[in-house]
């Protein structure tokens, strides 16, 4: 059994953030039909931008946000379209779009509009910023609305250093998660109330709720130094450190005078045990210890590879973690054991160690990633669960209206 068995939803949306909510109520049972333009979502054909296949019978970046949905090509400012788009709204318990509102409004399928007929959808629209605001009806992007409107580019890098760049989709992803969240919220008070909702999630909501501590502490009276450098440090025993083979191990969720002096006699430190300046934390940040106890402990981590100092702290019960590389997340026994990856067998015999979603249960079943196909693959399918009949169909592919 799958929990969303029997809930259905209609999905308006591409690429990334609002498919992959879309994706995950597929895998744990929800009927999701999904409306393409006639030209295909852009993820479509967004892999070949990172040396991945995008063909019919193998594309992984198309598949990881929209396994196991029914996907048809409408185009949804004819007669028509609107008809079929009218026929799923009837019978879908969920709405899904990252339309721009204001597109949505042309064509009479934003909320206001379609309420009174379908009073129990719960309506989930994502945006980049928000609906309100100068910037209530801006395009926004992961780069742009979750990374570069929230403090994370500009704070997050060592003076005078080029800014990072987070993988491709990372707080498309990341939003996916509340946007789920929500629609399942949603769910859960319709069963209560009887009636459906309308929710909001957007990029910049969702970047500001996860950099919640920096926004937080740069405040007055707070002000907290976010210089990044690797001395500063919330303390010694807490930080990343570069090991003999230029890796970086990280040393973490440690108390400071609990710790310290069994970090000293592992490191071979010990004559900061009875020096009055590392008595504390204020005390190291106060005499400038904290920069010194950083330079000592670095030379010594210089000394041994990451995963020897890895095997040596967990020995001592330290919480550490070697820095991965993503070629290596795909053969983590960690991440196979658990199934947070699992393989995959495209159409052309290609093997990928897919992604799988956060979320397992004892009860419950998902169904496994399954390869997406070519556009029109689920069209006749759709529409003759709708009542179409095979000449009608047949026109409407020749007219344009559907693929």
């Amino acid at each position: 059994m799958k929990p969303l068995e029997g809930i259905k939803v209609l999905e308006l949306a591409t690429v990334v953030a609002a498919p992959t909510a879309g994706r995950v109520m597929s895998d744990f049972g929800a009927e999701v039909i999904k409306i393409e333009t006639l030209a295909g979502d852009e993820l479509r054909r967004a892999g070949a931008n990172f040396n991945l296949y995008i063909k019919d019978e193998c594309n992984p970046m198309f598949t990881m946000s929209n396994s196991n949905k029914k996907i048809i090509p409408v185009n949804m400012k004819s007669e028509k379209g609107q008809e079929i788009v009218h026929k799923l709204l009837a019978e879908a318990d969920v709405v899904i779009s990252n339309i721009r509102m204001a597109s949505l409004k042309r064509l009479g399928l934003d909320y206001d509009s379609i309420r009174e007929k379908y009073p129990k959808i719960i309506y989930a629209h994502f945006s980049g910023y928000g609906l309100d605001g100068p910037d209530g009806n801006t395009a926004g992007f992961d780069m742009t609305a979750f990374w570069l409107r929230n403090g994370p580019i500009t704070d997050w890098k060592e003076q005078g250093t080029f800014p990072m760049h987070p993988g491709y989709a990372f707080g498309d992803v990341a939003t996916s998660n509340a946007l789920l969240s929500g629609i399942l919220l949603g769910l859960l008070g319709r069963e209560k109330t009887g009636e459906g909702t309308f929710l909001k999630v957007s990029l910049m909501g969702t970047g500001i709720w996860c950099n919640y501590t920096d926004i937080i502490s740069s405040q007055d009276p707070f002000n907290r130094d976010k210089t990044h450098d690797k001395y500063h440090q919330v303390q010694p025993f807490d930080a990343l450190y570069e090991c003999a083979d230029q890796r970086y191990i990280g040393i973490f969720c440690n108390e400071y005078k609990k710790d310290r002096d069994r970090y000293a006699k592992i490191f071979g430190i010990e004559e900061i045990i009875d020096d009055p300046r590392y008595e504390s934390v204020a005390s190291l940040r106060e005499t400038g210890a904290l920069r010194e106890c950083i330079d000592k402990v670095s030379a010594v981590m210089k000394t041994k590879t990451a995963f020897e100092w890895a095997d040596i702290l967990k020995k001592n019960n330290f919480s550490v973690g070697v820095a991965a590389t993503a070629d290596e997340v795909s053969k983590d026994p960690q991440a196979i054991a658990n199934n947070f990856v699992e393989e995959v067998t495209f159409g052309d015999d290609t093997k990928v160690m897919m992604p799988t979603p956060p979320i397992q249960f004892s009860n419950y079943e998902r169904f496994k990633t399954t390869p997406t196909k070519a556009m029109g693959s689920f069209t006749d399918e759709i529409l003759e669960n709708l009542g179409y009949g095979a000449d009608e169909i047949s026109g409407m592919k020749e007219e344009g209206i559907v693929k």
